[in-house]
């Protein structure tokens, strides 16, 4: 489920967002912020939280009673932090073209199903609660209207080129 979630984000972005954000800004801008998304995930994975639940710290599970037992607090904080800015970058879309609304709206509402399903169990395993899980999951998937109210509020007052990165960097 992780893979095709991925792979949705993915190819909207290498056939969707980047070419229209291309199309409005150049492709410097939207390779750009593409390389810039891609670093700032790297940064974030080695040196803060691994982003991927197969790169968390590692020790014996095997040998503990839950299977991700310690975890559910840090994937909350990661996949809140993921909703929020899915959210983000709907709302900083608002202001753009709608070939790129379009295109982020599909390609996150699409991801949005695998990346439920891929969380509901990754909480199930971590919490050993099917209800914990349930809403650990809705409060996790909840943070992206915060995201996306915030970016509405705020991205009338962003100029065409800040819009323009942030959506490369989404990408």
């Amino acid at each position: 489920v992780c893979p095709l979630g991925g792979g949705v984000l993915i190819g909207a972005a290498g056939f969707w967002v980047c070419p229209g954000t291309a199309a409005q800004y150049g492709w410097l801008c939207a390779l750009g912020g593409v390389v810039a998304g891609f670093s700032l995930l790297r940064l974030l994975n080695h040196y803060v939280q691994p982003v991927c639940p197969d790169c968390s710290p590692d020790h014996d599970h095997a040998a503990c009673s839950q299977s991700l037992h310690g975890f559910s607090a840090p994937l909350f904080a990661a996949a809140s932090l993921h909703s929020f800015f899915d959210g983000w970058s709907l709302g900083v879309a608002q202001q753009s073209s709608q070939q790129l609304r379009l295109a982020l709206l599909s390609g996150i509402g699409i991801h949005k199903v695998p990346e439920g399903i891929a969380l509901g169990v990754l909480f199930l395993a971590a919490t050993g609660s099917a209800w914990k899980a349930w809403l650990s999951c809705a409060a996790v998937q909840s943070v992206m209207a915060i995201g996306c109210l915030l970016a509405v509020a705020a991205a009338p007052h962003f100029g065409p080129s800040l819009i323009s990165a942030l959506l490369s960097i989404a990408a």
